[in-house]
C-alpha cells in the first residue's frame, strides 16, 4: 500500500468522522485542483463565467461532498487517488450545474454564442497538464464509441468552433435541432468517459 493511497484513505475517514481540522486540510490540499477542473469544464461547455460564478461552482462541488452525511465521500474506495476521484466528482457536478443552467436559460439565449467575461487560469501548472493529458486520452477513447453524426457535431462545435448556423449548413441540420443533438452527444460522451 503506497503512502499516498494510505494518506487518501485516512483523510477520507477523518472527514467522515468529522475530525477537527480534517475539512480545513482537505480544502487546502484540493481547492486549487477543484478550481482548475471547474474552469476546464466551463470552457468545454464554451461558457465564460465571472469569478463569482466559478467560485460558486467550486463551493457547490465541496458542498456535494458533505451532503446527506458525506454520501459522496463514503463512496471513495481508494481504487484511484483521491485527486483523480475528486476530478471525476468535480466534472460530474459541473456538468449537472451547467445542464441545469442551460435548461433555465431563456429560449432566446439557448443555442446562441453569447459569452460573459472569463477567468484566467495558469496553464503552466504541472498538475493541470497531467489532468488534461489524462482527460484527453479518455476523451479520445470515448469519442470512438460515439456515432459518426455525434462525433462530427462535437468536432465542429468544439474543435473548429463553428457557429450553429455554420454547423447547420455543413451537416444539413435545422439550427433549432443542433442544441438538443449537441446536448445528447455531450451526455453520451460524459457517460462513456465516466464508465
Amino acid at each position: 500500500m503506497s503512502d499516498r493511497w494510505e494518506h487518501d484513505l485516512q483523510l477520507v475517514q477523518r472527514l467522515i468522522g468529522r475530525e477537527a481540522g480534517a475539512w480545513s486540510e482537505f480544502v487546502t490540499e484540493y481547492q486549487t485542483l477543484v478550481f482548475s477542473r471547474v474552469l476546464h469544464v466551463v470552457r468545454e461547455w464554451r461558457r465564460q463565467l465571472d469569478r463569482a460564478d466559478i467560485e460558486d461552482m467550486v463551493a457547490e462541488v465541496f458542498s456535494q461532498l458533505v451532503t446527506n452525511d458525506f454520501t459522496s465521500l463514503r463512496g471513495f474506495q481508494g481504487r484511484s487517488s483521491l485527486s483523480t476521484w475528486l476530478t471525476v466528482i468535480t466534472r460530474r457536478t459541473c456538468w449537472q450545474i451547467l445542464s441545469r443552467r442551460e435548461t433555465e436559460r431563456p429560449a432566446s439565449q439557448q443555442g446562441s454564442d453569447f459569452d460573459l467575461q472569463t477567468v484566467a487560469v495558469t496553464r503552466d501548472d504541472v498538475l493541470g497538464r497531467l489532468i488534461r493529458s489524462e482527460d484527453e486520452s479518455r476523451l479520445i477513447a470515448a469519442m470512438k464509441h460515439l456515432n459518426e453524426r455525434h462525433r462530427e457535431l462535437l468536432r465542429m462545435f468544439y474543435v473548429e468552433e463553428l457557429s450553429y448556423q455554420e454547423i447547420g449548413t455543413r451537416m444539413q441540420m435545422p439550427i433549432n435541432s443542433i442544441g438538443p443533438t449537441l446536448q445528447r452527444a455531450q451526455q453520451k460522451l460524459k457517460e462513456l468517459m465516466e464508465a
